[in-house]
């Protein structure tokens, strides 16, 4: 077990794959959505052992910027930790990753970069170097992940270098999510609203709120529907679980260009959930945007109402101060 242990760098960071757009390549705007589906604590299971080897947590440093990851023994087994952490790298143009393992025998440091997102196989391919903490070179590693329900399936292939005697590992998730969000399971679903424009034209805005992957993370789209037109899409919304903090973070992509971030309050009433988010973030120009948000989910309605914005830290000069008009949507049930 302590050679099978020794080699448990093999066995490192379950950080890699889409949450909800896993078929689109990682990109500056979209990279963290190819790590949140490992956020979340795992048991780790080594070459189809009985019993896991390693109890492992993912969570973010810094909602959709940095994650960061330990794995620690699980009880029973020898002593091992690791920790490391994952980002995106702007010179590179790709998700890097480094880290290192402690255990009773020795360091070791290593580092690696996403290779490969394949969105049909569900796979993502990491190419890992090793060292000694002295910096000379221990071996080269390709790991590959293919993602199930709840499970992650792990292979490695050493390229160069010292071979390991781990082949596989069998990542099994904890749900955390579902627990910090009770609400979830009532936002998924079809909503809609429609009204008549300026121009007399018949409006349909249309809200989709989807399970992420393992249902880890909930994904809502935003598309608008002018009269007999295609529907535009004009906005992408993801609630997730920063798990170092334990509190729920949403973010909003517009299709404007404008990004917001908010951690969501939820109370509750003798008939709905209330929802209050005060959002930050910026524009396509790059100017700081704020405002707040009240929705309220009674059965099938879904209310809102933006207030307080802000432009630069001032409120425009043409803002009355009070409350937008409610908007409500309507959930689709046929």
């Amino acid at each position: 077990m302590n050679a099978l242990i020794r080699t448990i760098s093999t066995a490192i960071p379950a950080i890699l794959i889409a949450a909800s757009a896993f078929a689109e390549k990682p990109t500056s705007d979209n990279w963290w959505k190819t790590v949140s589906r490992y956020d979340g604590t795992w048991t780790v299971t080594l070459n189809d052992a009985e019993a896991p080897a390693l109890l492992t947590t993912h969570e973010w440093m810094v909602p959709f910027e940095k994650m960061r990851w330990h794995f620690s023994e699980a009880p029973g087994q020898p002593m091992t930790f690791d920790t490391g952490a994952c980002w995106w790298n702007a010179e590179t143009e790709r998700i890097e990753l480094a880290g290192m393992r402690t255990y009773a025998d020795g360091d070791i440091a290593y580092k690696g970069y996403v290779d490969d997102v394949d969105p049909d196989a569900e796979t993502v391919t990491v190419k890992w170097s090793f060292s000694n903490i002295d910096g000379s070179k221990r071996s080269e590693v390709t790991m590959v992940d293919t993602f199930g329900d709840n499970v992650i399936e792990r292979a490695y292939d050493v390229t160069s270098g010292t071979p390991r005697s781990i082949k596989t590992a069998k990542f099994e998730s904890v749900n955390a999510f579902q627990k910090a969000m009770p609400q979830a399971s009532q936002m998924v679903g079809r909503w809609t609203r429609s009204f008549t424009n300026d121009d007399g034209k018949n409006v349909t805005v249309m809200f989709d709120v989807a399970w992420g992957p393992g249902r880890h993370t909930l994904d809502g789209t935003i598309h608008r529907k002018i009269g007999d037109a295609e529907p535009v899409l004009r906005g992408k919304r993801t609630w997730m679980l920063d798990r170092r903090s334990g509190n729920v973070w949403c973010m909003n992509n517009f299709g404007n260009g404008m990004r917001m971030t908010a951690r969501p309050k939820f109370s509750k009433t003798d008939q709905a959930t209330v929802i209050r988010g005060d959002w930050t973030g910026r524009n396509a120009n790059g100017n700081n945007v704020a405002f707040s948000t009240e929705e309220t989910l009674t059965g099938d309605e879904w209310t809102n109402q933006w207030m307080d914005f802000t432009f630069e830290g001032v409120k425009p000069p043409n803002a009355t101060g009070e409350p937008s008009e409610m908007t409500t949507l309507n959930r689709v049930t046929d």
